[in-house]
C-alpha cells in the first residue's frame, strides 16, 4: 500500500488499484490513508498507529483468533462440548 500525495475525492476512486478498498477492510484503509495524507509519510507511522492497527487487525484476524483459542481452552477446561458450526442453519450455503 503507498500513500498518496493528497487525499482528494479521486482518491477514493482509484484505491481499488492499489489497495484493499473495495474489500471488507477497505473502511480500515481509508481511515489510515486519510490520517497518513494529513501528517504525512515521516509522521504516519507514529500518528495513525491506531488507524494502522485497525486495518492490520481486519486483514488479520488475530485478536478474534486469539479469543477463539480462549474460549475454545475454557469449554475444554470446564469438560463442555463445542459450539456447533453456524454455517449449518444457513440454507444458501449447501449444507
Amino acid at each position: 500500500m503507498s500513500l498518496p500525495i493528497a487525499y482528494t475525492p479521486i482518491t477514493k476512486l482509484t484505491a481499488p488499484w492499489d489497495g484493499k478498498s473495495d474489500k471488507p477492510c477497505g473502511n480500515f484503509e481509508m481511515d489510515f490513508l486519510r490520517c497518513a495524507t494529513r501528517v504525512g509519510n515521516i509522521r504516519a507511522p507514529v500518528d495513525c498507529k491506531m488507524e494502522m492497527a485497525d486495518f492490520n487487525e481486519c486483514l488479520t484476524r488475530s485478536k478474534q483468533t486469539e479469543r477463539m483459542r480462549i474460549m475454545e481452552r475454557e469449554r475444554k477446561r470446564q469438560g463442555r462440548p463445542g459450539i456447533e458450526p453456524l454455517g449449518k442453519d444457513i440454507p444458501r450455503r449447501g449444507y
